[in-house]
């Protein structure tokens, strides 16, 4: 081949590097057969969302000053994360493809575009914004027609409109807190004894290790502490209630505080008449109530087996620790009873009043009160 070919190969390479360098324009989507609904954008990105059902009150969806999404209209609280996923991958995924309709009056009323089923409106922050209208299904059923752009389009699945059919408690976020138990870093329940004196159990997180702070100062146990902060970061709300709703009287029977990643958060719980009810004042004092059930496992079984551990330190491998157990009722009581073994292998013995060789079950039931055992006031 000649230098003169050569160069003219060259150039041509040349001239084609540069028109795809400088042509950086894409058609737009109107300009297209096939398209992404949402231009390859996702959902879930968007700074404002809106959307609307015929004969329904819309939804807004806007960003808070953390920047998270968070429900506006009609009613002002934290977004449920699982509910936004489901959305987000029904639109994110969505594709579309152009129909032979022409947007005018006739091709409106074939698609089910003259009154639209479904409004969807977002927007983003480099000022883009996307309004998609939601028709009829199309021929198979499987698809719905859109109108994008001025343009009647076919594509998505029913999901485009399902994952919408929701309530708007139901894209509420229903778990009481944010931080969840990996999150938290301290945790402080005032509680409301039964001999009307109120304890703190106050727990810190220090060098990976749950501490006690309150009501004494000291290790907590692990596993006890551990149950403990996951059932309280685990919290959820089982119905919401109305900003009017009057919350019964008097200080409130628990008042949690959490620290953790998302920052602080305090919540004010009130038992009454077997039922559980709250407010969130960081979520606009929202008031809610939860299940009874899960109220007093919480406060009530791990919140004992928290303070059974401060008393007697041992995990639940008690007996299986115990090389001694000592019963002394008192002066004037009765006789003390000692039990003893050598070792964890070892048989046990009782030495007083009396030496006899026992079985392990009756030693294992007298230790179970010690092992449980924890201070009311």
């Amino acid at each position: 081949m000649g230098g003169k070919a050569i160069l003219f190969l060259m150039l041509l390479a040349g001239a084609l590097v540069a028109v795809l360098w400088f042509t950086d324009e894409k058609p737009t989507v109107e300009q297209t057969a096939e398209s992404p609904v949402l231009d390859g954008r996702a959902f879930a990105a968007a700074s404002k969302i809106r959307w609307q059902f015929r004969d329904r009150v819309p939804i807004e969806i806007g960003r808070s000053e953390r920047g998270e999404l968070v429900l506006e209209e009609p009613v002002r609280d934290l977004l449920s994360r699982a509910h936004l996923d489901n959305i987000d991958g029904a639109w994110t995924s969505a594709k579309m493809h152009s129909t032979p309709l022409e947007a005018d009056e006739q091709g409106l009323k074939e698609a089910g575009l003259a009154e639209p089923e479904l409004e969807m409106h977002l927007e983003y922050d480099d000022g883009t914004r996307i309004d998609v209208l939601v028709g009829k299904p199309g021929p198979l059923g499987v698809t719905r027609f859109l109108l994008r752009d001025g343009k009647i389009w076919e594509g998505g699945t029913e999901a485009l409109t399902s994952c919408l059919h929701v309530g708007s408690d139901e894209l509420r976020e229903r778990s009481v807190f944010r931080n969840a138990y990996g999150q938290v870093r301290e945790l402080r329940v005032e509680q409301q004894l039964a001999s009307g004196a109120r304890e703190a159990l106050h727990l810190k997180l220090v060098s990976g290790e749950w501490q006690l702070l309150s009501p004494v100062t000291g290790r907590a146990d692990p596993v006890a502490a551990q149950r403990f902060v996951t059932g309280v970061s685990n919290l959820r709300v089982s119905h919401f209630h109305h900003s009017e709703m009057r919350l019964p009287d008097g200080e409130p029977d628990l008042v949690l505080h959490v620290v953790g990643s998302h920052g602080d958060e305090s919540v004010r719980l009130w038992e009454q008449d077997g039922q559980v009810y709250g407010v969130m004042p960081e979520r606009n004092e929202t008031p809610f109530a939860c299940d009874n059930r899960e109220y007093s496992q919480i406060f009530g079984n791990l919140a004992h087996e928290l303070r059974a551990r401060i008393l007697v330190p041992m995990g639940e491998s008690t007996f299986e620790e115990l090389v001694e157990l000592v019963i002394d009722p008192g002066q004037g009581r009765g006789k003390r009873i000692r039990l003893v073994r050598r070792s964890q292998a070892d048989e046990w013995r009782l030495v007083e009043p009396i030496e006899y060789d026992v079985r392990d079950t009756p030693v294992s039931e007298a230790a179970q009160p010690a092992e449980s055992a924890a201070p009311v006031q």
